[in-house]
């Protein structure tokens, strides 16, 4: 990724951080004893207002620095990209917006909650989401990644590797 391109990326990113963590700060407020930061027992809005605070402080960092380098300028479809860099860019947002969906599905688990009238447990959930994420986002690499790793056990361990393949 070329650095116009990725200032335009930090860009978009510092804005969506910039909301995330004002929201953040909005709705701490809104808990209790988050205003003044005074309650007995507990300060349950303590953390999202400052969690939130030093994120928007952070992506505010980031926007400066992007805008300095061109991010804030429009994207050009002539922008220098070929076909296969095209292709690729299509494939990663794929895979994130089906990265988003199982992080998603993933928190409902951690909730309790009930999708489709079966109850998902934390195990069951963490274990699905951990099995499905490096499926989906290793399948790609598997061929070259087990030839590697082949070839590092019969290097190291020739007469297991031997066992192994029989």
């Amino acid at each position: 990724m070329s650095t116009s391109r990725m200032a335009r990326a930090d860009f978009l990113s510092a804005i969506v951080f910039f909301v995330l963590g004002i929201y953040m700060v909005f709705e701490g407020l809104r808990m209790p004893g988050a205003g003044g930061f005074i309650e007995t027992g507990g300060e349950p809005g303590r953390v999202p207002v400052l969690v939130g605070g030093v994120i928007a402080l952070f992506a505010l960092v980031l926007l400066v620095r992007s805008v300095r380098q061109g991010g804030h300028r429009r994207a050009r479809d002539g922008d220098g990209m070929s076909d296969a860099d095209r292709a690729q860019a299509r494939v990663g947002t794929l895979r994130s917006l089906l990265a988003a969906v199982g992080c998603s599905v993933y928190a409902v688990g951690l909730l309790g909650a009930h999708i489709g009238g079966f109850s998902v447990s934390y195990p069951l959930a963490t274990g699905l989401f951990i099995l499905l994420f490096i499926m989906g986002f290793e399948w790609a690499d598997a061929p070259e990644a087990g030839a590697r790793r082949w070839a590092q056990l019969a290097a190291r361990a020739p007469g297991l590797a031997d066992a192994l393949a029989r």
